[in-house]
């Protein structure tokens, strides 16, 4: 999944809901290291359905731990551990979203 530069300014000037930045922080491929392994469209769906079924949204996931994602969402240890390190990289992830509002991104052309 990559993002477009329009979509990246948004993000970065703050123009995103916390709904929004969870989903982002759980699915984007920016910052990504060893080890850390984004949501791919699948996995987040069931992420998704999960916090339907207890009635909350995107957001609730910002201040989960390991132990929350497994009592809560029924989650394994090595499945909350992965949700847990991609809720550490939140911070590198808005530094570089803030990042690229200072340093626009090329833009893609398209030609026919």
């Amino acid at each position: 999944m990559k993002a477009f530069p329009h979509r990246l300014q948004a993000i970065a000037a703050n123009r995103m809901n916390r709904n929004a930045e969870a989903i982002t922080i759980f699915c984007s491929h920016l910052c990504v290291t060893e080890g850390i392994n984004p949501l791919e469209p699948r996995e987040w769906s069931d992420l998704a359905q999960r916090l339907m079924d207890q009635g909350l949204q995107p957001e609730s996931l910002l201040d989960y731990g390991q132990t929350d994602f497994a009592a809560h969402l029924g989650f394994s240890e090595e499945e909350a551990l992965r949700l847990v390190r991609l809720l550490d990289r939140s911070g590198s992830l808005r530094f570089e979203l803030r990042n690229s509002q200072k340093h626009p991104l090329y833009k893609i052309r398209h030609t026919a």
